[in-house]
């Protein structure tokens, strides 16, 4: 999904576990008028989803025309990233608490996205460390389509990677709220709104380092190095 502001001329892409929800509707929507895009997945012939309504891209909205190219082009667009440790340890206790009530219902995004109730059944099954080492470096992984030697983990990648292209600002998870009101003040727009605690993930300790063993952690460096690098991350 997607927000978009005529009035104050922005995009804001919603990059999962980044406060997004909170961003988009408690402070975008209800104070400054943005509206969704899309509304709803748009699925292929086979029912599964090809742009997620929550967490779709720029790409995705040029690529099925939700979005003109001309348009995007004036747009002023922003998203956010977080630190992928404790991003992954959000991804891993939604899994077996939020998510896993979906898993029964064939309604839900888990039944529509390729791998995403393989990946829930892994989290439910594992401890958080060996289901981090098994997802980074399991051959014939659906997340890693690329070979693997041995226990050597997947290539370095942004763990935002389609969610940041063509954005002209990246926020911080870790410093949202001073982010949010410096990307309004470019727009000219109102600011100094508080974002709301929405969509919190529940049960999860605060200090993500607990969660990791020496070699999870070591994974997560290599595989995120461009994170570490660019946004100077580290554990």
């Amino acid at each position: 999904m997607a927000f978009v502001s005529d009035r104050y001329n922005f995009l804001f892409i919603m990059a999962p576990r980044t406060g997004c929800t909170a961003i988009a509707y408690g402070v975008l929507v209800p104070e400054l008028g943005a509206v969704r895009v899309p509304w709803k997945d748009i699925l292929d012939e086979n029912g599964r989803i090809i742009v997620d309504s929550k967490h779709g891209s720029l790409q995705d909205l040029l690529e099925h025309e939700l979005l003109l190219p001309d348009k995007a082009e004036r747009l002023f667009k922003f998203c956010a990233v977080r630190n992928p440790f404790d991003s992954l340890v959000s991804l891993y206790t939604k899994h077996r608490t939020t998510y896993s009530g979906l898993a029964e219902d064939p309604k839900s995004f888990l039944h529509k996205k390729p791998g995403a109730l393989d990946d829930l059944k892994r989290a439910e099954s594992m401890p958080f460390s060996d289901w981090v080492i098994e997802r980074y470096t399991r051959r014939g992984s659906w997340k890693r389509p690329w070979r693997m030697l041995g226990r050597r983990p997947a290539r370095a990648q942004h763990m935002y990677r389609r969610y940041i292209e063509g954005m002209d600002h990246i926020m911080r998870f870790e410093r949202i709220q001073d982010d949010l009101n410096e990307v309004l003040n470019k727009l000219g727009a109102p600011s100094g709104f508080e974002i709301p605690n929405l969509n919190p993930t529940p049960d999860r300790e605060k200090d993500y380092r607990s969660y990791y063993s020496d070699e999870a952690r070591r994974i997560v460096e290599q595989v995120f190095r461009p994170d570490m690098e660019r946004f100077g991350y580290k554990f």
